[in-house]
């Protein structure tokens, strides 16, 4: 969900093709996500209201150069060397950032009321220190591809931030297993009924 709202948005602030899809999700210790971490990269350190934790919205270098470059006019697709971003450079990916911080708190939405506020930026993952190097973290990590160039996007949870969540999660899915095993002699019956109902059709354009 976040991956589709958040690329429907930079295709309209880019005007470019722009395609973002889930590449692996992870659980792994923090200190594991650390040495992941490119040197320098681009780490946006927030605060998830709710539990008063911390999680790294992380865009590789290259990421953020290209959309500065296209936010500003240029229409380059020769991928730029990995390098420090200026303070300039993080002012005007600034509003980029926090509109994927509404993003990914609406795509959480269906779940759970989490709100994201942003806190500061790291261009080292040995200063983000957002967790103990023994706790275990929830790494989703995304391919963003604008136009013909593909780019890293990181999200990084430490998983006791998302305690109340989990067991929500859980509630949900033995509560559907529960009602799926007393529905299961009504259903031969009930698909048989929709297969013969008429409906009238509109297609709105």
């Amino acid at each position: 969900s976040f991956a589709e709202t958040f690329s429907t948005y930079l295709v309209s602030r880019l005007q470019t093709n722009v395609t973002i899809q889930v590449a692996s999700v992870e659980q792994l210790f923090y200190s594991e996500y650390v040495l992941s971490i490119a040197s320098p990269s681009s780490l946006y350190i927030c605060r998830v209201a709710e539990s008063d934790a911390m999680m790294i919205l992380e865009f590789s270098p290259q990421l953020v150069l290209a959309i500065v470059e296209r936010l500003l006019g240029g229409t380059s697709v020769e991928e730029r060397p990995a390098r420090l971003i200026t303070r300039i450079e993080q002012s005007i990916v600034k509003g980029i950032v926090q509109r994927a911080l509404v993003d990914l708190q609406r795509s959480w939405k269906t779940i759970s009321e989490l709100n994201f506020r942003f806190e500061r930026y790291e261009s080292e993952g040995d200063f983000a220190q957002i967790a103990p190097t023994s706790e275990i973290v929830l790494v989703v990590s995304f391919e963003v591809n604008i136009s013909d160039q593909k780019f890293l996007l990181n999200l990084c949870f430490p998983t006791f931030a998302l305690d109340t969540v989990l067991a929500k999660l859980n509630t949900q899915h033995f509560g559907n297993l529960n009602r799926s095993k007393l529905s299961n002699e009504w259903s031969d019956e009930i698909l048989s009924k929709l297969g013969t109902t008429v409906l009238p059709a509109v297609a709105i354009l």
